[in-house]
């Protein structure tokens, strides 16, 4: 398998803890400058997250059972650089209910100034309580608002350490599509975020392996 390098870019992870079980956001970041990543950096990633996590207002939609659980970021310029991660504590919900099934996500695009399914992003959040399930089975609004703030403030302040919000993309090979013609080969790329949105409000399903998000 090859290598996920992007140039001038990094690969970067939000870890939860769902009710005793590790589900994952992985994003990415541009380079502002040299791309450095070290301890300092996920320890600014952490202040971010933590940050968004307050401002965003998300902790009365989760359980005290659930809650952030440590940041991770890598530089991907180029293979089998480093990983640093940054423990995140004191920071679970406050939902009175319990958290809907771990496969039932709320889902937030990230969407950039291009066109195109390698220019697009998501992330599934998962585990909100069973209160943020409304009576017409779709999210609530007040968890909508939450989520969107929630990715919208690490948008705004990512450039802390060093990059910007982002979807990144590896280098693809020419290959074969379903009907069996061939794609052509596609460069790395790094595209800025350019909005945050939900683009409604049913639920999604995450069935990844691993219940990365």
């Amino acid at each position: 398998m090859a290598k996920f390098v992007v140039p001038n870019s990094a690969r970067m992870r939000i870890d939860w803890n769902l009710g005793g079980t590790l589900c994952s956001n992985v994003f990415g970041g541009k380079a502002t400058g040299s791309g450095t990543v070290t301890q300092a950096t996920a320890d600014a990633l952490r202040d971010i997250v933590t940050g968004a996590w307050n401002s965003s207002g998300l902790a009365p939609h989760f359980p005290p059972t659930s809650g952030l659980l440590r940041v991770a970021i890598r530089n991907v310029n180029t293979a089998d650089l480093p990983e640093f991660t940054s423990s995140i504590s004191g920071v679970p919900g406050t939902a009175a209910t319990e958290s809907l099934p771990r496969g039932v996500a709320a889902v937030v695009t990230f969407k950039t100034a291009k066109a195109g399914k390698r220019n697009r992003g998501r992330a599934f959040m998962s585990g909100l309580s069973e209160d943020e399930n409304s009576s017409s089975q779709t999210i609530s609004p007040a968890a909508e608002a939450a989520c969107v703030a929630f990715w919208s403030a690490i948008d705004a302040n990512l450039g802390g350490t060093g990059y910007d919000f982002a979807v990144i993309s590896p280098a693809l090979p020419a290959r074969l599509d379903h009907n069996g013609n061939t794609l052509p080969a596609e460069l790395a790329n790094s595209e800025p975020i350019t909005s945050v949105t939900m683009r409604n409000t049913q639920w999604g399903s995450q069935r990844r392996r691993n219940h990365r998000t």
